[in-house]
């Protein structure tokens, strides 16, 4: 892997059943017991994929045995590799997960389903987004509210999730970009973050979902790994 490049791995959860054994041997033992905590056995396979793909991935990019990798954590309880350039971030939703690399730089990555037809997203927009992002989502055409609210929130998303915080750290505390063909992050009131370049990148893929990468420093190629995570 280059420097500024970021690889995606996009894991689609029933085609990746067939790697369920292989994804639950390489858990560790707290992760097993994390495992065993979701009250359904279908959140109980997501999880085991999701965290035996990212073990599988890793491994492989850092020629190493999955049992010779030992994750810390940060405080807001971002998972991280001591001591390694290589940096990751993942996310899921639906029957999709997707994991994100790259070198030395902070990055985050988040999938939302863009299918609920119920949920109140202006109530959400008017609670975390800011006063220009809810004012654009407000006065966007009907048909466009849902695909611009998963835009600004996956955006949003992917930028906390780069900086390792929480949605306590205040969603309205920064600003994105509120035109579908655009993704920026900018309007930083933190200054730890404000001095820092982000990058941020959007797709509209797999079909109803919407997805964004966010990365310290220019992104300049992404490359999307194979479907499946068989390595």
């Amino acid at each position: 892997m280059r420097a500024n490049q970021v690889e995606l791995h996009l894991i689609h959860f029933p085609e990746a059943l067939a790697q369920l054994a292989r994804c639950v041997a390489t858990l560790s033992e707290d992760e097993i017991t994390r495992m065993q905590r979701f009250y359904s056995p279908v959140l109980q396979q997501n999880f085991a994929l999701t965290r035996g793909a990212l073990r599988l991935i890793l491994a492989a990019q850092l020629h190493l045995p999955t049992a010779d990798l030992v994750f810390a954590y940060t405080e807001q309880g971002k998972p991280f590799l001591p001591n390694q350039n290589l940096q990751f971030n993942l996310a899921h939703s639906g029957d999709y997960c997707i994991i994100a690399l790259c070198l030395n730089d902070r990055i985050g990555v988040d999938i939302e389903r863009c299918s609920h037809p119920h949920k109140a997203y202006y109530d959400i927009a008017k609670r975390f987004f800011t006063p220009a992002e809810y004012r654009a989502l407000s006065h966007c055409p009907l048909d466009e509210g849902e695909r611009l609210f998963y835009h600004i929130w996956t955006q949003k998303e992917a930028f906390l999730k780069a900086i390792g915080q929480g949605i306590a750290f205040g969603m309205d505390h920064f600003e994105v970009a509120t035109h579908l063909n655009q993704t920026w992050v900018n309007h930083i009131q933190d200054p730890l973050y404000a001095k820092l370049n982000w990058d941020s990148r959007a797709f509209s893929q797999p079909e109803g979902y919407r997805l964004v990468v966010t990365k310290e420093n220019p992104i300049q190629e992404i490359h999307w790994a194979p479907t499946h995570f068989v390595v």
